[in-house]
């Protein structure tokens, strides 16, 4: 029950964002559906809000430090370039790489919550593997019947 009911409010959330929902209504029937799972399902919906929330700030976060560091940079560099310490072309030539490497950087980061995922299905593997099992195993019962070939 938990498995059919636990993907439907993530599943609904993508169709209200494909039809489009102007008024919001069809917003209100992702948590009714979360309800409706049962306490886990709604846990799991409030955890999915919360990653939401803290991957959007995050990923703003980043990409607002990215901009204010090229209009520092472009600022400090026309002053330079005012002076006569610089050339255009050199300030142009800068600019570019920078937005170059901080592009690579903001990939990075966008790509922290996929590793965050992994880190964590990982842990939940190998909790499945070291678990002592709740039935004994027939194979190490006394008297098995050992399989053998020729």
């Amino acid at each position: 029950r938990g498995r059919a009911f636990g993907g439907e409010p993530l599943q609904l959330a993508a169709y209200v964002h494909a039809v489009g929902d102007p008024d919001g209504e069809g917003l209100l029937r992702v948590p009714l559906c979360a309800l409706r799972s049962g306490v886990r399902g709604l846990s799991a919906y409030a955890l999915g809000v919360v990653r939401s929330l803290w991957l959007g700030a995050f990923v703003s976060a980043i990409t607002l430090a990215f901009f204010l560091a090229i209009v520092a940079i472009l600022w400090y560099g026309c002053l330079l370039v005012l002076r006569g310490v610089s050339t255009l072309g050199e300030l142009v030539a800068f600019v570019l790489y920078a937005v170059q490497i901080g592009g690579s950087m903001g990939a990075i980061a966008s790509h922290m919550s996929a590793f965050a995922e992994a880190i964590g299905a990982s842990s939940r593997v190998f909790e499945l593997i070291d678990r002592v099992p709740a039935l004994p195993s027939l194979l190490d019962a006394p008297g098995a019947p050992t399989v053998g070939g020729s």
